[in-house]
Parts: C-alpha cells; structure tokens; sequence
C-alpha cells in the first residue's frame, strides 16, 4: 500500500510571510452560532501565502501564469535531497547529492525543516537557500521543477532575485515553504496541485507518496 506525506504548510495568520505582502486573514462572515445558516469565511492572503508555487510570471513580466502550467511538471517522480549543514547550497554541493541523472523534479531538504516545529511566528531571515551557480546546474540538468523547506528558494538579502529569475525564465517551477521535517531522502511521486488561478503564484497542496 502506499504511504501518502503532506508536506503543506497550513496557511492561517500565525505562517510566516514575506516582508510587504499582505497579511493572511480569515474572518467569518456568517456563522451558525450568530443564528446563520451556515459558516463562511472570508479569505485574504497573498498569491505566495504558506505552501506555494512560483509561476514564471513573478517575476518574467511575459512568463506563463499558474493556470497555464503543465500537470506533467507538477505531478510525477521527484527526488528529496538532504543539505543539513549547508546555509547556501552551491552547484558543487548539488552534484555530490547523488540526485539521478533522470530526475526532473527535485526537492531540497535542509536545516530549514527545524523552523517548522518551533513556536516561533514569525519570519525567520537565516535561512538556507540556493546559490545562483546553483540555479544555473538546475537549469543545466534540465530540471522542471525544484522545492525547498522555506519561504524562499533564494537568500534573504539576495539583491536583483538572480536565483529566481535564473529558474522562472527556463520555465522551472519553484515550489516555497514544504515542510520535509519527516521526509526521509530518496525517491518519491509528487503531487503538487495549486489553486487554478491566473497569477503570478498560488498556494498549493503539496503530497508525497512513498510506494
């Protein structure tokens, strides 16, 4: 039987976010215990709020949109790499992972997993993230599709987005803020489904399954 892992952040107002986007807020506007009819909540948080995928139009002004992306890149086989020490990831540290040379879809666990079962709740800006000489062998490898463990693949005071814009103009999709804290490394089938919206990015249900 297989063995399903959600790697999704709940997005609620405590998850962390990027510094000048919008706050995340759910506010009922109909509940049952007021005498409605039933509950409704209204939702407001920004395209890149908990787990969530870049399309290439974050930040390629012509890039596709989420809702012009392929199925076939978002759901397939994926590889979990582990970076424990590692604050930035180089081109170098991605070719001694033993990552297959088949593998199109690539997800990067690092120590950023340990974030996920602290109190804290706010944004935590020491965290690990690629290179763009990284980003480059990405690109090189022909990768479709690469996640890491945090809000952001790239560092937090990276300057111009290189590692981003690298990605996202050959059409690799990025995928922000898994949590791979149980996630042992090695082989799995992802299934990444984000809302079908026309935008820059969109939350996503992120599943492992483990056969």
């Amino acid at each position: 039987m297989p063995i399903f892992h959600d790697i999704t952040i709940p997005i609620s107002a405590d998850t962390p976010i990027w510094p000048g986007d919008p706050p995340t807020e759910i506010t009922a506007v109909s509940l049952i215990a007021n005498g409605e009819g039933c509950n409704v909540s209204k939702l407001c948080f920004s395209s890149h709020a908990g787990t969530h995928i870049d399309a290439p139009r974050h930040f390629i002004p012509s890039g596709k949109t989420v809702d012009e992306l392929s199925l076939e890149a978002l759901i397939g086989p994926a590889w979990v790499a582990e970076f424990p020490v590692e604050d930035m990831i180089d081109a170098p540290d991605l070719e001694a992972a033993n990552i297959p040379p088949d593998m199109r879809r690539l997800l990067l666990k690092t120590r950023n997993s340990n974030l996920w079962s602290k109190q804290s709740k706010g944004l935590e800006t020491d965290f690990a993230a690629i290179t763009p000489s990284a980003a480059k062998w990405l690109v090189e490898r022909r990768i479709r599709l690469v996640g890491i463990d945090y809000i952001s693949i790239e560092h937090f005071e990276s300057s111009q987005e290189p590692v981003h814009k690298l990605l996202l103009e050959n059409e690799i999709i990025i995928i922000e803020n898994l949590n791979l804290s149980d996630i042992a490394p090695g082989r799995y089938h992802l299934i990444c489904l984000p809302l079908l919206i026309k935008s820059d990015g969109a939350p996503a249900r992120v599943v492992l399954v483990e056969e």
